[in-house]
């Protein structure tokens, strides 16, 4: 390895490559994998997903997450050793004024994963959301390569984070191409999103993949016993977050509808009820007079309840970077009715193993959502169809060797240009 060609920048750098070189080909591969969030969400489980794919090719995972959740002991059981580094959302504001700031603040938060990884002598780092730049920059620093997945958009990073002005988009878009050796994307609407004109042989589109589980269909009663729903009556599911960009408000305002002619019909909603917008969901559907059809369930343990209990889910989404639960409805073999936004286009085909709709286009989700409870052999085919395209496309197994093989293809690039 040629010392000048290969830009050492700190004495940091050198002692982390000398430490390299002395444990060698000795020890195990290792990965740092960097999980902003420790909370539930579909970034959350990707990771775990990810983590598990590693952890059975006998690679040692060590997680570092921007702020302690229920996540961490769930990562541990699954043989992965965690901590927490501090860190924030540097896009969380779209200001000129803010966006530099953030921008070097999170710069500085480098250094601490230095020591991480000066300590932990990984192979490779791989930073599973777009918001962890301090764990970018850190790892540039050390030499190390970079897997860098993306599953944001710039409108919707949590549901918090503003487009940055024009000028904000190209210093990000150069800064990821700056820190990564590969990039990951969910779907093309990410790539397109973030990427923009950058996207090149470093990215591949990877989507998301359903948790095995769901495969093993839970007993439709036994499931509202644990719910606590009624024992009979249509069930409409809801599965995911409460967060603004999920679209419950445009159920509701197209529920009224379905009452008239299914009026035992409830809506079964998943999310935490002590969350910053569980009153705003609440007070939208007391404002859509329905809110008696509501069934607000919290953080639902064992999501698989949810998706047997339903009998169409919906995912009426105003952005979405992927759609984990319109996947996981797949597996579930449930019909699902999506909104035609970001990354659900690339995953339901219309009429066939499920269906798209405007968003907020009241009208038609009304009219899928009866045609469904109405037609059980359509909401049949529909729904073995999209178990065929979950078992074809969005395994954990598919995606875990996809993603294993881009992890494979940056070690030797990094080797070949004697990293």
């Amino acid at each position: 390895m040629n010392l000048i060609t290969c830009g050492f920048r700190s004495k940091r750098y050198l002692i982390f490559y000398s430490n390299r070189l002395r444990v060698g080909s000795q020890k195990s591969k290792s990965i740092v994998l960097v999980q902003y969030s420790s909370n539930p969400g579909g970034s959350t489980i990707s990771g775990l997903l990810i983590a598990r794919a590693l952890l059975s090719s006998n690679w040692k995972v060590h997680v570092v997450f921007g702020f302690p959740g229920a996540f961490e002991g769930i990562y541990r059981s699954e043989g992965c050793s965690t901590e927490v580094v501090p860190h924030s959302n540097w896009l969380r504001t779209g200001s000129l004024l803010h966006f530099p700031i953030n921008w070097l603040t999170e710069i500085r938060k480098g250094h601490e994963f230095e020591k991480i990884f000066q300590e932990r002598q990984p192979d490779l780092v791989y930073i599973n959301s777009l918001v962890s730049l301090a764990a970018a920059a850190g790892a540039r620093n050390c030499g190390l390569p970079v897997v860098w997945h993306l599953r944001e958009l710039f409108t919707d990073v949590g549901g918090e984070m503003h487009a940055p002005l024009i000028v904000g988009k190209s210093l990000v878009r150069a800064k990821i191409a700056r820190l990564s050796s590969n990039l990951i994307c969910i779907s093309n609407a990410v790539a397109q999103n973030i990427l923009g004109p950058a996207l090149n042989s470093k990215s591949s589109i990877i989507p998301n993949a359903v948790e095995q589980s769901f495969y093993q269909l839970s007993d439709k009663q036994l499931a509202r016993e644990r719910l606590q729903l009624s024992p009979d009556g249509p069930v409409i599911g809801i599965p995911g977050t409460l967060r603004p960009l999920k679209g419950h408000k445009f159920l509701f305002d197209s529920f009224s509808q379905v009452l008239k002619l299914f009026p035992n019909t409830v809506i079964a909603i998943s999310g935490d009820l002590n969350g910053p917008y569980a009153d705003t969901v609440k007070e939208q559907a007391k404002s859509a007079g329905i809110i008696s059809h509501c069934r607000f369930l919290g953080n639902v343990k064992d999501m698989r309840n949810l998706y047997a209990v339903s009998d169409v889910i919906c995912v009426p989404s105003s952005s979405e970077a992927f759609g984990r639960t319109v996947i996981e409805g797949f597996a579930s073999i449930r019909p699902v009715i999506g909104s035609a936004v970001g990354g659900i286009t690339e995953t339901i085909n219309d009429g066939v193993n499920g269906f798209l709709v405007e968003y907020n286009d009241t009208q038609k989700l009304s009219k899928l959502l009866i045609e469904l409870l109405e037609n059980k052999p359509l909401a049949d085919r529909i729904s073995q169809n999209a178990r065929h395209c979950a078992d074809v496309s969005y395994t954990e197994s598919i995606c875990g060797e996809r993603i294993k093989t881009i992890i494979d293809q940056t070690l030797r690039n990094y080797e070949k240009r004697g990293g």
